[in-house]
């Protein structure tokens, strides 16, 4: 069996044990999707309490209904690193989103939360998104400096095998702390 049969195993696997143990949310049916499942919200609250959320600037998403929750604390985040003076009592704003719109027919939004303030939890949807993106018309890290970037990414939107193994490996090491 080559790597893409077992991938495929296991995911179909996953879908259905989640729907069989009924923590399986909208959008349904799990089937060729990154799941939503009941307790992603507290996921990505718990994310957001880990040092490599705190110390990021930006975080790139997938468009996925599960990572909504991530997308919107993003945006929302009041303690990002800034080297921006602050009134007193001012927050900063939020860190910047980098979106990959669906398939990446369109390639990438960035929005920014300057934009976005009281409107976070619609400019997190893919709608909202594409309302007050400004859509890249290439997205290329090294344009971007860090402390930078917290991907939150399927598979699907991973350029590259090397960046794959990267990112499965940062997300195995947050995944463990949550």
């Amino acid at each position: 069996m080559d790597i893409q049969e077992k991938k495929r195993k296991l995911r179909e696997k996953i879908w259905k044990l989640l729907e069989e143990k009924g923590v399986a949310r909208f959008p349904l049916p799990l089937k060729d999707r990154i799941p939503n499942f009941e307790g992603s919200d507290k996921a990505a609250e718990l994310l957001t309490t880990l040092p490599e959320w705190k110390k990021e600037k930006i975080v790139v998403s997938n468009p996925d209904f599960a990572q909504q929750k991530v997308r919107e604390l993003a945006l929302k985040d009041s303690n990002p690193p800034t080297t921006l003076p602050l009134a007193k009592g001012e927050q900063a704003p939020g860190k910047i989103l980098i979106m990959a719109t669906p398939r990446l027919k369109e390639g990438y939004l960035k929005i920014d939360p300057k934009n976005v303030k009281g409107k976070e939890e619609q400019a997190s949807t893919i709608a909202g998104a594409f309302k007050y993106g400004k859509k890249l018309k290439e997205f290329k890290k090294s344009n971007y400096h860090g402390p930078f970037i917290l991907e939150i990414y399927s598979h699907e939107n991973i350029p590259s095998y090397e960046n794959l193994l990267v990112g499965r490996e940062k997300f195995l090491n947050i995944w463990n702390r949550i």
